[in-house]
């Protein structure tokens, strides 16, 4: 038996604190191995971050509401019960390291593998039985079945090692999640977690010299494509907004320069395209991100795109999910309006604005007719793209959304 302290671990690229939201433990709890022992908020999303020890709790280093930063003391525990505790890890040489995330494991095939109580131990299973009778989920999937209400000990694992997944938390709960309450006038709001983040973010985009363009767009090719392909696959959610998605990826790849990024030394043109979409949720706005949107069809695009957006509402995204995007779009018309001029999500160099798809006249050929149409806005870096390319990339786009047909045979 001996005194251990567990420090506030990495939680995820690019993240170096976390607030205290809540502590499910108390200065003398008994807590065992893989207990949940404190809920903690990041600029991206809300963690619940499991003991690694068993032991009895001496100190908890922060109240709720302290931001602590990865590495400073989080949990002290005061007798550690070593048989209970995970024995000491060895490393088995591998090619590179990816940083793990609390409760996720390895994120890459080539990360290091580890083995238990040194070099002579037997490799682990690959499917691990449950551990202490307690149902075995990851914390995003353990906030998801907190929010919707869902005991974990009734619901039905289909994981591998038997572990519980989000599709297995949603299929054991009919409806959606209560909204949150709405502050009341003369309330306070705290500026902590994904608020402050957003208050950064805006004061780096501010500080972007920015400029901006739009267009009104006929729709009229993206809603027969979209009627078309749901009467294709009717048991798919197929949106605007993603068949838009696929459009944009077209888009960047005729005008590079908005898929970029900027340095004082040089302008990087990325060759992969990962599009952000911006989602309002209880928290604040949050990009959850589709990776390599350049490989994926529209109907792969529709489906990314739908848990994306339920994952971030429900917060139950992992971190990675809400970094990287190399692109931004956002929906004014999911909000009811007809469009807006977006602020660049840093350190991107572009970011779309959508409109609601609604009907109006329009002149053709002298002729007044009504045709579904949206409003298509562009924010961009200048010192990255002059208007000759923003206004290049809206007219492709716009051209695309009137008749995307032909140029997105076999790509959806």
């Amino acid at each position: 038996m001996m005194p251990r302290t567990f420090d506030l671990p990495d939680l995820g690229e690019g993240l170096t604190e976390a607030e205290i939201v809540e502590w499910r433990v108390a200065v003398g709890d008994d807590v065992a191995l893989d207990q949940e022992i404190v809920e903690v908020e990041t600029a991206k999303a809300s963690v619940v971050i499991p003991s690694p020890f068993a032991g009895v709790v001496l100190e908890l280093h922060g109240a709720a509401g302290d931001a602590m930063e990865v590495g400073a003391p989080l949990i002290t525990f005061a007798d550690v019960d070593a048989a209970a505790t995970p024995p000491p890890e060895t490393e088995v040489d591998s090619d590179e390291r990816t940083p793990n995330l609390v409760g996720y494991g390895a994120t890459s095939d080539r990360s290091r593998r580890r083995r238990r109580g040194g070099a002579g131990a037997a490799p682990a299973s690959t499917a691990a039985a449950p551990h202490l009778g307690k149902p075995l989920a990851k914390p995003p999937v353990r906030k998801l079945a907190k929010d919707l209400g869902v005991d974990l000990a009734t619901v039905r694992p289909t994981g591998t090692g038997n572990t519980i997944t989000r599709d297995d938390v949603q299929a054991a709960v009919a409806g959606s999640p209560a909204p949150a309450p709405r502050p009341s006038p003369g309330s306070t709001i705290p500026v902590r977690g994904v608020r402050r983040t957003i208050a950064r973010q805006m004061e780096r985009s501010h500080a972007i010299p920015s400029a901006a363009t739009w267009v009104e767009a006929d729709a009229s090719g993206l809603v027969r494509l979209r009627k078309a392909l749901a009467a294709r696959h009717p048991d798919e959610r197929i949106t605007s907004l993603a068949i838009v998605c696929r459009l944009v990826v077209e888009a960047l790849r005729e005008v590079p320069q908005l898929n970029a990024r900027w340095s004082e030394e040089e302008i990087t043109l990325l060759d992969d395209i990962h599009l952000g979409i911006a989602v309002a949720t209880d928290r604040g706005l949050v990009v959850p991100v589709m990776r390599d949107a350049h490989t994926q069809s529209i109907r792969e695009l529709a489906g990314s795109m739908i848990g994306k957006i339920d994952g971030a509402r429900a917060n139950s995204l992992p971190p990675t999910d809400l970094v990287g995007s190399t692109f931004t779009i956002t929906n004014f018309g999911a909000l009811g309006m007809d469009g807006g001029i977006p602020l660049i999500n840093h350190p991107e160099v572009g970011i779309l604005g959508m409109g609601r798809l609604v009907d109006r006249p329009l002149v053709e050929s002298g002729t007044v007719v009504v045709r579904p149409t949206v409003n298509l806005s562009l924010s961009f870096d200048h010192r990255v793209a002059d208007g000759a390319e923003a206004s290049r990339f809206l007219s492709v786009l716009a051209d695309l959304v009137t008749e995307p047909a032909i140029l997105l045979e076999g790509l959806t």
